[in-house]
């Protein structure tokens, strides 16, 4: 059974309705009628701005959107779907996409990040030093490439009053999600970064590569309290988190999990344990996509209400 709770939306229930619309299903569904009015909270893709406060004040503050296109009715007709590719097929799909030349970007997910750097195109300098893309934009039929992961963190952190400038930042793991952020936590100055990954010979690597940017760690100073611990390890989310041990933590340590859950990550339990500062990656995911609709229409959406929405299906 499906139930789905929207804000300042009437709905209700049909079986009739189901059962001729949908005689395929096999579960018992609730169907939704939904009635849209000016007191509308969500920022739908589908919705005319008139229908959507969010919509309005959005439009009042920064103007209107750029180049989203809609039917008779003022609904949008610009759509965002998701894909499954195969990895053999990835660039061919890119190709077949952007043949389109009314579209106007992807978002790219693991584990074709790294591929997606290797698209013809203009390529941010973020983007061609952690060798990742998470956004392309097709602009006068030209593609342009960047890694939004970066700044959605850094402006999570500020939105949470994190402040890295010469602080001691811990980083739990060395792999893609790490140097996603990497970069443009090196240009915040924290006083010293520390990489710990179970295979060492990863943190190296990783330590290498940036180390023309600022100095970088493999091992904590047992002396120093650690301000800030960042995790990017996906252990964090699936249960196998390997919790690490003596730790000097400063009194207002602040722990963020990268991974993001409906539930406490074992990484955001673990550090309940020694901090009330803890957060996970909800809102560097919704500050990215944010910044990803910025490249494709030329303005920054609010995330605010997103973000105060994915709370309370966390609370339920």
């Amino acid at each position: 059974e499906v139930q789905l709770r929207l804000v300042d939306k009437l709905w209700r229930s049909h079986s009739e309705w189901l059962s001729l619309h949908a005689p395929q299903f096999d579960v018992n569904l609730k169907t939704l009628e939904i009635a849209f009015n000016r007191t509308c909270q969500l920022a739908c893709s589908y919705c005319n701005p008139a229908f959507s406060s969010t919509w309005v004040k959005d439009i009042r503050t920064n103007g209107g959107y750029q180049g989203i296109k809609s039917d008779a009715r003022g609904h949008f007709i610009d759509d965002y779907q998701a894909y499954k590719v195969d990895e053999d097929g990835f660039h061919s799909f890119i190709n077949e996409f952007f043949a389109d030349s009314l579209a106007k970007g992807l978002n790219v997910t693991l584990p074709f990040k790294k591929p997606a750097a290797e698209i013809q195109g203009s390529i941010s300098d973020e983007a061609k030093q952690i060798n990742a893309v998470n956004t392309i934009s097709q602009i006068n039929n030209k593609l342009f490439l960047d890694s939004t992961d970066g700044i959605g963190f850094i402006e999570d952190l500020q939105e949470k009053k994190i402040n890295l400038k010469n602080k001691n930042v811990l980083l739990i793991g060395a792999g893609a999600a790490i140097e996603s952020i990497l970069y443009r936590i090196i240009f915040e100055k924290p006083y010293s970064i520390c990489i710990q990954n179970r295979t060492i010979e990863k943190a190296i690597l990783l330590k290498d590569k940036y180390s023309k940017f600022g100095s970088i760690d493999l091992n904590t100073d047992s002396e120093a309290p650690i301000d800030v611990v960042i995790n990017g390890s996906s252990a964090g989310l699936t249960g196998n988190f390997f919790e690490p041990e003596d730790l000097n933590f400063s009194k207002k340590v602040f722990f963020y999990d990268l991974n993001y859950s409906l539930d406490q990550t074992p990484f955001c339990e673990w550090a309940s344990n020694h901090s009330s500062n803890v957060y996970d990656g909800t809102g560097m995911l919704v500050n990215q996509a944010a910044h990803s609709f910025k490249s494709w229409f030329n303005i920054l959406p609010s995330t605010s209400q997103v973000i105060n929405d994915l709370k309370g299906l966390k609370n339920e």
